[in-house]
């Protein structure tokens, strides 16, 4: 090659390279996460289960929980006759059939979006289905003894760096954690890792722990997705609804 081709190249091609690696900017600029006063995430805003994965929605995991023997019949029981390992307990064995409301880790196996409110010391998260209401604490406090079994339990959260760990006890037994009727013991005690990724996905990391059901602790993780043009609408779990030919433009489903 000419040495008057190689000198060209050798100073034509850096000034090409900077174009290829260049930040993207303005709308093609991924959004940063919000941040609250203290500067920790701001989980705030409506968000909805997303799909995909292989990973059936009403589970977990793909593999069944590691049950004792008494829960393991009591799991059978809600499932007696189910083969698809991807559909849901029997509706006549499902305590949400009797009007009891689902408890804090069913809510993310149902198709229905969830809004959080996030003030210093509190997060709240408002479930569509049934108007569920869940509080978590960041005051500092701690489990109190003597703290009544609740739907909901009792829940505590921490900052491990920029994932919120949450703390649950006291959940009343009669609830499922799953939408397949895995069930569970008045000892279960639920540790969450909840990540916002990116400004449009929240992680949530679930891990279940109850040595009167379980084997040993097991758990899997449910990822969501902020859909800010959604809107919470009305939902009650036992009422009888009257179809009106009219499509739903809150929540898109």
């Amino acid at each position: 090659m000419p040495t008057y081709l190689m000198v060209f190249i050798a100073l034509v091609l850096p000034l090409g390279m900077p174009a290829q690696t260049a930040r993207p900017t303005g709308a093609a600029q991924a959004k940063p996460i919000p941040r609250t006063a203290e500067g920790k995430p701001d989980f705030a805003g409506i968000w909805n289960r997303k799909g995909g994965g292989g990973l059936p929605g009403r589970r977990f995991r793909v593999e069944d929980a590691p049950l004792r023997a008494e829960a393991l019949k009591l799991f059978q029981y809600n499932r007696e006759g189910v083969n698809n390992p991807a559909e849901q307990g029997l509706d006549d064995r499902d305590p949400s059939t009797f009007c009891y409301p689902v408890g804090p880790t069913r809510i993310y196996t149902l198709p229905r979006p969830i809004q959080f409110v996030q003030v210093p010391g509190l997060i709240l998260l408002l479930s569509e289905w049934d108007h569920t209401l869940r509080r978590i604490y960041l005051d500092g406090r701690e489990h109190p003894d003597g703290y009544p079994w609740v739907w909901q339990g009792h829940s505590i959260g921490k900052w491990d760096g920029d994932t919120l760990v949450v703390d649950t006890t006291s959940i009343r037994p009669e609830t499922w954690v799953d939408g397949i009727g895995t069930p569970h013991s008045d000892a279960l005690h639920i540790v969450e890792r909840f990540t916002r990724v990116n400004y449009d996905t929240l992680e949530i990391d679930v891990t279940f722990d109850d040595p009167k059901a379980y084997t040993e602790p097991w758990g899997g993780k449910k990822v969501f997705e902020l859909k800010p043009a959604w809107e919470i609408l009305d939902h009650a779990n036992c009422e009888d609804y009257l179809e009106i030919g009219k499509p739903r433009t809150g929540s898109g489903y």
